[in-house]
């Protein structure tokens, strides 16, 4: 049987502001905080789902703020950024910030064509999670963007920040599969414990980091950082190969 709850979505959202969708174990309880409703939240057998809806444009003007307590290790709690338009995922913009945070055990699951924060209030984009992050969307912030979890990070999408690229984990692997570009800042991508695994290019205008305490590191495309250096570092345990090229200044 499958249990939904949802929120209705507005037409427009001109006047957004910010929204705040807390999920409490698997049934979702959201307040609307402002005049224009835009997101829709739903549970659908033991999943939990937050659908972020565009508004006429294609945009959204204001901040995101999701928070989810949801634990059930076994589930994950997946946002969809845009909507399908008849076989087409059409991306999300948003003139503010973006934050998405699941401070329970379940994993968070992010989708949806792409994902852009532009305008005069745009800032960073930031997904944190007390368990795994798996994200296929594609990410541009005009300021930062973050991604820190506990567990594995998983992201197919490419990342492209203005500023600086902080992707961290405490005890997972992180995996890398599109490019990775900060344009006037630097790319660290941590993990305590784990192997950290990039395909696509990776290029920073500052330092590149990649650090482990015990795991591999792999590196397949092209990695650059314009001005310092390209780091590779295995505190502990594990291997270093990087098939593709190299360039540092």
């Amino acid at each position: 049987m499958q249990n939904c709850h949802e929120i209705a979505v507005g037409d427009f959202a001109e006047q957004l502001g910010q929204l705040l969708l807390a999920l409490v174990g698997v049934a979702a309880e959201a307040q609307r905080i402002v005049q224009k409703r835009v997101f829709r939240g739903a549970v659908q057998d033991g999943q939990t789902l937050i659908r972020v809806v565009l508004g006429a444009d294609n945009s959204l003007n204001g901040s995101v703020n999701i928070v989810s307590t949801a634990h059930n290790a076994e589930n994950t709690v997946k946002v969809d950024f845009g909507k399908v338009v008849g076989e087409e995922t059409v991306g999300l913009t948003v003139n503010g910030t973006v934050d998405v945070t699941s401070t329970g055990t379940s994993g968070l699951n992010i989708s949806g064509g792409s994902l852009t924060t532009s305008g005069n209030n745009a800032g960073n984009v930031t997904f944190t999670s007390a368990g795994s992050i798996t994200a296929g969307t594609s990410v541009n912030s005009a300021a930062d963007i973050v991604m820190d979890a506990k567990g594995a990070v998983t992201n197919t999408g490419s990342l492209t920040a203005r500023n600086n690229i902080d992707v961290t984990t405490t005890t997972g692997k992180i995996d890398l599969g599109g490019n990775v570009e900060a344009g006037t800042g630097l790319v660290n991508v941590t993990t305590g414990s784990g192997s950290i695994t990039t395909t696509g290019n990776v290029s920073g205008h500052k330092d590149v980091t990649l650090e482990s305490v015990d795991g591999n590191i792999t590196v397949g495309g092209y990695t650059e950082s314009e001005v310092e250096n390209v780091t590779a570092n295995v505190k502990g345990n594990g291997n270093i190969e990087f098939a593709g090229e190299v360039n540092a200044r």
